[in-house]
């Protein structure tokens, strides 16, 4: 399943989505942003657009997280914040 993610209308990155049932990875992706303020993230899956208001530098660091539901439609889940986030 192809991901597009927009940044300013701009394609920034395309992942491809596999269904499984081991634990997430997670993929780092930089974005140079030239000026403060507000910038509008777009996610495009397959026929859904989902689309975030992105406050920088405030919201500097962002998690996007898809989910299968029982019905099987996908969701996206966002996370953001100005400190880096800390895996265990």
């Amino acid at each position: 399943m192809k991901v597009e993610i927009n940044l300013d209308r701009k394609k920034v990155k395309e992942i491809y989505l596999k269904s499984t049932n081991v634990v997430p990875t997670h993929e780092t992706i930089k974005v140079f942003i030239n000026e403060e303020g507000i910038h509008h993230l777009e996610i495009k899956l397959i026929d859904t657009t989902f689309s975030y208001s992105i406050i920088f530098p405030g919201e500097k660091y962002i998690i996007l997280s898809p989910y299968l539901k029982k019905n099987g439609k996908i969701s996206i889940g966002i996370l953001k914040q100005q400190e880096k986030f800390t895996f265990h």
